[in-house]
């Protein structure tokens, strides 16, 4: 499966990853003119493994949220809000993990 790309540049802001752990990450922005425009965005990488779209094959990869997911799988901070950043990465890998242990369990009951 391919992976985020540490770096990128995305609808006129670039993108490098500062914090990644499991599925959470958090990637550092600005605009391309200018590093004054500095914010933090929260993610959970979402995937897929591989699909059709109008006749193209798309390999497996992992997936940056659409503009239509922020708030349920992407937050944006802005650049002195990085120990906010940092809160919300760690409340996300911890509803991460609880969601997993839950999944397992029930998966355990079925068995």
């Amino acid at each position: 499966m391919k992976p985020l790309p540490e770096k990128f540049v995305k609808k006129g802001f670039k993108h490098q990853l500062y914090k990644r752990e499991g599925k959470v990450a958090i990637y550092k922005r600005h605009q391309l003119e200018s590093i004054k425009t500095l914010h933090y965005e929260v993610i959970i990488i979402n995937s897929h493994n591989g699909i059709h779209i109008e006749g193209n094959y798309i390999e497996p990869c992992e997936l940056y949220p659409s503009g239509s997911q922020w708030g349920t799988f992407g937050w944006t901070f802005t650049g002195k809000q990085l120990g906010k950043a940092e809160a919300k990465f760690i409340e996300l890998k911890k509803q991460l993990v609880e969601s997993e242990n839950k999944r397992q369990k029930k998966k355990q009951k079925v068995s």
